[in-house]
């Protein structure tokens, strides 16, 4: 028998777990409150396994909440309900396999919440990893968890050629809602730290993305959550051909381009916030076979 140890150095947190069910309370009611999506690594998932000992059939309840839930893993054992299929987007992720069979490939483990926490260690997403001694890293800022979704999942895991995706549910309203806010924040970020420039890439092509949202379509639905569609009337295009023809905004464009990112990010968290309690009350699954 060995003792779960937490040690603190820096303000991250390492532990050595075994017998604690680390994973299942990832995914109770009070960390999911804070939860925008959710993103697992693993090398293995077994959908055989009784729902009283697995972790994966909560992804399903979860999803069913509005969280979107994206799974990559090397091999999947069996098949998950049809309800699974409509809300988890699942991918195997395999570069080699064998004459008999098995198979090599994706081997990360890595557990991440965007708007709470983060693990990244040895224990697969099996209910195995509860017997096991298992050890890893958790990780609470916020910021950083951000950054490890893009770099690793959006970039790494998620663009490899070797990719195929298993279960491909449809687009939930709310993810059309996390594009947009996920768009504006990272613009308002370039602009809090005083300018932009025109030689920018990244911040080109948000903006490039940005100007692509068609408004009047999202605006159709968020009525349905009795939400209050986005109406302010704003010139994207006009913030980007200045940009580019010259370099960076006058003091005018820049400040009201400030305004518009503002009130752009306000009615996001508020719109976030009626889909939420309509999938909530109802469940994702209603809306979406709607």
């Amino acid at each position: 028998m060995v003792n779960n140890i937490t040690h603190e150095y820096n303000g991250t947190t390492f532990i050595l777990h075994h017998d604690d069910f680390r994973l299942e309370e990832f995914f109770s009611d009070i960390n999911l409150i804070a939860t925008k999506r959710i993103f697992i690594s693993t090398y293995i998932v077994d959908f055989t396994t009784p729902q009283e000992y697995s972790y994966i059939h909560d992804l399903k309840n979860i999803a069913d909440k509005g969280i979107p839930v994206t799974l990559v893993c090397c091999s999947a054992i069996g098949q998950p309900d049809e309800d699974f299929k409509k809300l988890v987007a699942c991918y195997e992720l395999v570069t080699k396999t064998t004459r008999n069979g098995r198979k090599y490939g994706n081997h990360s483990k890595m557990i991440l919440m965007e708007g709470y926490q983060g693990y990244i260690g040895s224990a697969n997403f099996t209910y195995g990893s509860h017997s096991n001694i298992e050890s890893g890293i958790m990780i609470y800022n916020t910021e950083l968890i951000e950054s490890l979704i893009d770099k690793f999942f959006y970039k790494g895991l998620l663009n490899s050629s070797h990719l195929r995706q298993l279960y491909n549910p449809p687009t939930l309203d709310i993810d059309y809602i996390y594009k947009i806010n996920e768009l504006a924040s990272s613009l308002k970020k370039s602009v809090d730290r005083g300018y932009l420039l025109g030689t920018e890439n990244e911040v080109l092509d948000k903006l490039k993305d940005l100007i692509k949202v068609n408004f009047n379509e999202i605006n159709k639905k968020v009525l349905k959550y009795n939400a209050n569609p986005f109406n302010v009337v704003f010139d994207i295009s006009n913030i980007q051909t200045n940009l580019i023809n010259n370099g960076r905004l006058e003091h005018d464009d820049f400040e009201d381009f400030d305004e518009y990112l503002m009130e752009l990010l306000e009615w996001c968290e508020e719109t976030e916030n009626f889909i939420f309690i309509e999938y909530e009350s109802k469940g994702a699954l209603e809306y979406q076979d709607k």
